[in-house]
């Protein structure tokens, strides 16, 4: 009976080892804003597409002017292809004319329960406005200690010229929020490395980053944004070679426990 009892969990345990695997991501936010400036409030519209095959749950908004926050509860339940969306205000009072930018979070959870996140970000004009000529560019990365993502900076200009920059990161990473001055020699190209721990994130999955860049130049405020993304390595199965091994002896174990059970029924029988 003993010996029925250890070939038993060794086969559980095999059939574990054979069959155990990295769990992966099933929802897919794609979030897109559409923003403008009334008065001096910033009304935003954030729209959610569900792109995955899973439901995502209990969504919940974030946006983030400067210092100022603003957040909203959204679906409770998002399905594939359904959209859910959201408006959100902020007051806003700058003295120069210009484009501006900020930054927007999705949070919600996967059916597990489990949170995850998607950023965005929405840029708008205050009276005139011209493109910003500052050269912004992500780069892709891994979190620490991997190779981190960037944002590539060139200053077009031949003329020394400080900027702004804010990033925004999924709640998956620290940090979620960075923000730094700058000053770019003239003409000159720069690499900020964009150095992040993974708090949450899911193995194998890739996450964008919103970058934000804003300057000003003879009297008018200009804004840029770039994205750049951050994949999770997928965590390395040391069992893969020898998995076939693995099912060929659990199916050994098998055969050993039915013969087991056969002979003792025979015995009982005679």
């Amino acid at each position: 009976m003993l010996r029925h009892r250890a070939i038993a969990c060794l086969l559980i345990l095999l059939l574990g080892l054979a069959g155990a695997g990295p769990a992966r991501a099933g929802i897919s936010l794609r979030v897109m804003v559409r923003s403008a400036l009334d008065g001096e409030t910033l009304r935003a519209t954030i729209t959610t597409l569900n792109q995955g095959p899973e439901t995502a749950r209990r969504l919940s908004y974030s946006l983030f002017l400067g210092k100022e926050t603003a957040r909203s509860a959204g679906a409770d339940l998002l399905a594939r292809g359904a959209q859910d969306r959201v408006e959100l205000s902020l007051p806003f009072r700058a003295e120069l004319p210009g484009s501006y930018g900020f930054t927007v979070r999705v949070d919600y959870h996967d059916p597990n329960g489990y949170p995850l996140s998607a950023v965005s970000w929405g840029l708008f004009a205050k009276g005139s406005s011209a493109a910003a000529a500052l050269g912004l560019q992500g780069r892709r990365g891994h979190p620490l200690p991997g190779r981190p993502p960037a944002l590539l900076l060139a200053n077009p200009y031949d003329q020394p010229l400080k900027v702004e920059l804010e990033v925004l990161a999924p709640a998956e990473f620290e940090p979620a929020r960075m923000r730094r001055g700058l000053e770019l020699a003239p003409g000159a190209r720069t690499e900020v490395p964009l150095e992040l721990a993974n708090r949450a994130a899911l193995s194998g999955s890739t996450y964008p980053l919103a970058g934000l860049v804003s300057y000003e130049r003879r009297g008018i405020h200009h804004a840029a944004a770039a994205q750049a993304l951050v994949t999770v390595s997928a965590l390395s199965d040391p069992l893969h070679a020898w998995r076939p091994w693995l099912w060929a002896l659990a199916g050994a174990l098998l055969a050993a426990m039915l013969g087991l059970a056969w002979a003792a029924r025979r015995r009982a029988g005679a």
